[in-house]
């Protein structure tokens, strides 16, 4: 009889393919095999315990000779046993910690925040593989998840503030009020609190099968801070189950609340589009329903709660103070939270008192509703204002050309993505124009509050793109947005307060990079400088910039005068079309019919033509000048009869492209002046006291 071979194990099932049915000998059977995975077996403690011992004992039957029963050979083998039985501990800890790892796969985690060992685990198994070292975030409470999603990020070092606020906020849940200096990181400092807060609940709403309602809301207030928090906030949500959304004004309003029907976790929004649409909202919707959220933060908070305009906040801080638990967290952020100055009384000109720091955050804490007792400030702004890393200089002009001029004459000189601010849009298409006149390279781009939603996302994306690309913009573009390597800020018009200053600077020298932050200067500006200079408590004025390239600039005024006068006469013809063409809208509209003598077209077309011939022979000109190449940006070396070594070196040498080396070496080389100076003072100081002492008589 042939032998009979019986197995512990237990066979598995497995598919068949249809076409198997079809083989009359059976061969199909041949490929078969017993397989038995160790995670389907029932008896899996077993087998690893015999494993165990059946290898301990093995290695003792080899480590035994014939004096087993001596003392010495006991106590080797009980070390040996005990060395085998550690080994095999960590053996079976880790394959267990890896089953249960597949076994959670795709399972957002439970836990509020994660042991330092296991941390420390997982990033010595993430360096084998590639993945940065994450040693800095250990110790902020942070789960797995978002760790994660952090790395991905490439932020391997936590901020400044970042470790100051995300402790107190996940461990301690307290309320945060943040100021500290542009690009410091205030976002993740925020963004990675609100992430947790929500993992730690998502048990608890899962279990109690709660209305999916909105629980997490963000305030901004530009538009393009919304969508770059967005960004941001999206990021961390990488290896988690809940979902973003953005409202902002200047897009589809029924596309936002079909997004809205799907109710998000978090909401990033303007107040404006926010409280229309909680206004029209229906019972049902869940901007109707604030009773479930869990974290509330407010971002660039000086500017939303100015008088006058940011009334929309109120209202929607009042609904939601009203629906919500006292256990509602709040963060207020901002880079000049702390930061106080005079303000002036328009009706008797008259400088109000100044208000301090402390009664600023009480203020704040009033309006948002923060906990009083159960709430932290943490200031890390320094005196300075600015950040360190932003290099500030000034240049004096003395009429409109000249400041028209000096912008010209930076963005040709100095290569590098630049940023030009002015107080209005109107000082904005101006520049605009003049700089298409000159055909400048890469052609410029505008941000401000009258351009459309769309166009306005996409000159941001093209000015981050373009290595070498020009960003027009008013104060819209001064708060929060963070645009990497932005090499040079240029203050076409001084702002009118140091806040905005401040903010206008924080766009460049982000992230430990330098900067450069440049105010151009005329008559008109002074009275605002001066006030810069006093509310920063500078006691030393700005440092020149130096024109270098007196040749350069020299070449450059000519086209920009011509240039200037060309979008002069483009602009006052098209204000005079424009205006033409509304008598003869509003006349068709009404069904009259002008009267062409009282209208005085013909004049008007008259006047029309002599424009657009002046425009054509100033173009004829223009090209003429923008077809001569310009002159070499050489060091400039003044004419004198004597030549030094240090003239003769600098002779010929070409000029650095770099912005702020030309800034600090002109201020060496002024600095060493100065000394030569007060060196030949005190030598004719001397000598001319030797000459009037009288000789001593005896």
């Amino acid at each position: 009889m042939p032998k009979i071979v019986t197995g512990n194990g237990k066979w598995k099932t497995v598919d068949v393919s249809g076409e198997c049915i079809f083989d009359d000998n059976f061969a199909f059977l041949s490929s078969f095999e017993e397989y038995i995975p160790i995670e389907e077996h029932k008896d899996v403690n077993k087998i690893m315990k015999n494993a165990k011992k059946r290898k301990i004992n093995d290695a003792l039957d080899k480590s035994e000779t014939n004096d087993d029963h001596t003392k010495e050979r006991a106590e080797k083998k009980k070390k040996k046993r005990k060395k085998l039985e550690e080994s095999e501990k960590t053996v079976v800890t880790k394959q267990v910690s890896v089953t249960k790892s597949e076994e959670t796969n795709g399972d957002t985690e439970k836990t509020m925040s994660v042991s330092n060992e296991e941390i420390e685990y997982d990033e010595v198994d993430g360096r084998e593989d590639g993945i940065p070292d994450m040693s800095g975030w250990i110790n902020l409470y942070i789960s797995n998840t978002v760790l994660k999603a952090i790395a991905d990020m490439g932020f391997t070092e936590p901020m400044e503030i970042q470790r100051l606020v995300i402790p107190s906020a996940i461990r301690d849940r307290f309320d945060i009020i943040g100021a500290a200096e542009t690009g410091s990181g205030k976002t993740l400092a925020f963004g990675v609190p609100v992430v947790e807060r929500l993992l730690a609940n998502q048990s608890f709403a899962e279990s109690s099968e709660q209305k999916k309602s909105i629980r997490a809301l963000i305030l901004a207030p530009t538009r393009e801070l919304v969508m770059q928090i967005r960004n941001h906030i999206h990021a961390l949500l990488k290896y988690t189950s809940f979902k973003v959304a953005s409202i902002v004004g200047g897009l589809s309003l029924q596309k936002q609340e079909r997004i809205l029907k799907y109710v998000p976790e978090i909401v990033i929004a303007t107040p404006g589009r926010l409280l229309a649409l909680m206004t029209s909202a229906e019972a049902d919707s869940c901007l109707s329903d604030w009773s479930n959220l869990q974290c509330l933060v407010v971002d660039e908070t000086d500017r939303m709660i100015e008088k006058g305009h940011f009334e929309d906040l109120q209202h929607i801080l009042d609904i939601i103070r009203k629906n919500t638990s006292k256990k509602l967290q709040t963060f207020v952020f901002s880079a000049t939270l702390t930061y106080t100055h005079p303000v002036l009384n328009k009706r008797s000109d008259v400088s109000a008192t100044k208000m301090s720091a402390d009664e600023k955050i009480s203020r704040l804490i009033e309006i948002t509703g923060i906990r009083k007792e159960k709430h932290k400030i943490i200031d890390i702004t320094g005196e300075r204002g600015t950040a360190k890393a932003v290099v500030e200089a000034r240049i004096n002009c003395n009429n409109l050309l000249e400041k028209d001029t000096s912008l010209i004459y930076l963005l040709n000189r100095y290569a590098g993505r630049t940023l030009v601010f002015t107080n209005s849009v109107d000082a904005s298409r101006r520049l605009h124009g003049i700089l298409k006149q000159l055909e400048h390279k890469p052609v410029p781009l505008m941000l401000h509050a009258k351009m459309m939603q769309k166009k306005r996302l996409k000159n941001l994306e093209k000015f981050a793109i373009e290595e070498n690309s020009v960003l027009l913009a008013t104060d819209v573009a001064a708060r929060g947005l963070d645009i990497r390597d932005v090499q040079h800020v240029i203050h076409y018009q001084v702002p009118k307060t140091a806040e905005l200053y401040i903010h206008r600077c924080g766009r460049t020298a982000r992230a430990t990079k330098e900067g450069l932050a440049v105010l151009l200067i005329d008559s008109q500006d002074v009275p605002y400088y001066q006030r810069i200079c006093r509310n920063l408590s500078r006691e030393k004025e700005f440092p020149i910039f130096p024109l270098d390239s007196p040749e350069l600039y020299g070449v450059l005024k000519n086209r920009v005068e011509v240039a200037t006068a060309v979008e002069a006469l483009d602009h006052r013809m098209k204000k005079m079309h424009s205006k033409q063409t509304w008598f003869e809208k509003a006349a068709a509209s009404a069904d009259l019919d002008l009267d062409i003598s009282g209208y005085k077209k013909d004049a008007t077309a008259e006047m029309i033509e002599d424009l657009r011939k002046q425009k054509k022979a100033l173009l004829t000109q223009l090209n003429r000048l923008l077809s001569q190449s310009l002159p070499a940006s050489y060091v400039h070396i003044k004419k004198t009869r004597y030549v030094t070594a240090e003239m003769a070196s600098n002779y010929g040498r070409s000029s650095t492209q770099n912005a702020i080396a030309s800034l600090t070496e002109n201020m060496a080389h002024e600095e060493v002046l100065k000394k030569k100076c007060r060196s030949v003072f005190v030598r004719h100081l001397n000598t001319s006291r030797k000459k009037k002492r009288k000789p001593i008589k005896r």
